[in-house]
Formats: C-alpha cells, sequence, structure tokens
C-alpha cells in the first residue's frame, strides 16, 4: 500500500486509467532557480563598486558609473528572466504547444564534458539541448542524470519553437507499453 503524504509526488506523476499506467511523468516545466542566480552577479558587482567611490574622485566616478551599470544589467536581466518564464507558462497553460509522441530515434547522448549538445528526433521532430545552456525549458542531458537515454524510449514531448526556431521541450511523459 502506498501512503499517499510520503509518495505525493510519485502519484502526482503518473496517469492511471482503468488500473493501466499511461503515461509517467518524467519532466514539466517549472521556473529554474538555478538558471536564475547567475543574474545576481551584477548587482553584487554593482553593490560593491559603489564601495570604491569614497577613496577619490576618479574612483566615485568609476564606481558610480560601473554600479550604475551593473545594477540596471540586473534589472533588465531579471526582469528578461521573468517575462520568457511566464511567456512559456502562459503558452502551456493556453495550450499553444504542440505535442509529438513516439519512440526517440537518432539519439546522440552528450559527453559528460559537454563539447556537444545532446540530440534525437521522435517522428522526424528534432530536439536538441545541452546543460550548458539557460534556456526556458528541458536541458539535462542523460550524462548528467537526464531523463531521455537511449533509442526506443516510448515518450510524449510537448514543446514550442522559440525565436531561434529551435524546439524547446516543457514536458516529457514516458508512455507504458
Amino acid at each position: 500500500m502506498i501512503n499517499p503524504g510520503r509518495n505525493k509526488s510519485f502519484i502526482c506523476n503518473l496517469y492511471v486509467i482503468g488500473g493501466n499506467i499511461l503515461e509517467k511523468v518524467l519532466y514539466q516545466y517549472h521556473f529554474n532557480f538555478l538558471g536564475f542566480l547567475p543574474l545576481f552577479i551584477p548587482l553584487g558587482l554593482g553593490l560593491f563598486s559603489f564601495f570604491f567611490w569614497k577613496i577619490n574622485n576618479r574612483a566615485r566616478v568609476i564606481g558610480l558609473i560601473g554600479g550604475s551599470f551593473c545594477i540596471l544589467l540586473f534589472m533588465v536581466s531579471t526582469s528578461t528572466y521573468i517575462y520568457k518564464y511566464f511567456n512559456v507558462k502562459h503558452k502551456i497553460d493556453t495550450n499553444n504547444v504542440k505535442i509529438v509522441e513516439g519512440y526517440v530515434k537518432k539519439y546522440h547522448p552528450m559527453p559528460y564534458e559537454g563539447h556537444e549538445d545532446e540530440h534525437f528526433t521522435i517522428n522526424g521532430v528534432y530536439f536538441e539541448y545541452s546543460d550548458f545552456e539557460i534556456i526556458n525549458g528541458y536541458n539535462k542531458s542523460a550524462s548528467h542524470g537526464g531523463v531521455i537515454t537511449h533509442n526506443g524510449q516510448h515518450l510524449k514531448i510537448k514543446y514550442y519553437k522559440d525565436s531561434s526556431d529551435i524546439n524547446e521541450i516543457v514536458y516529457i511523459a514516458q508512455i507504458s507499453p
């Protein structure tokens, strides 16, 4: 017997109809806090540079200009990041995404060190991603614990085309046989 309180995330990730598991959710789009953290670097630099403006007049000007620029960069990049998140979330909520279901073919894993992107096709739809890119969607390679690991996986993928015409994955489910 499954304890609902303890295994809540497990139960929520399975769709059951008539006692048969239809699909197991492997990935759902979410706010990526780790992708958000690098945006604090310009904020830190900006605040740090304000401390140098007390040394002399030249340092004061450099500190004010550099600090202001870094804080402005933080504000612009943060608002862009949050806007992109809500834009993709709106696409998902309004069902403005494409769905492809089938078997993974032409799977090419990314080496652990990087240097190549992981890519595959499902029913002729091409997907490509890398752990080392901050994108609005799935980007975890198999070598770093990703869920797409080999040819022949039966998956259902929801995706959208971004402004660069790249298929961004927002949902992955394993289809049971």
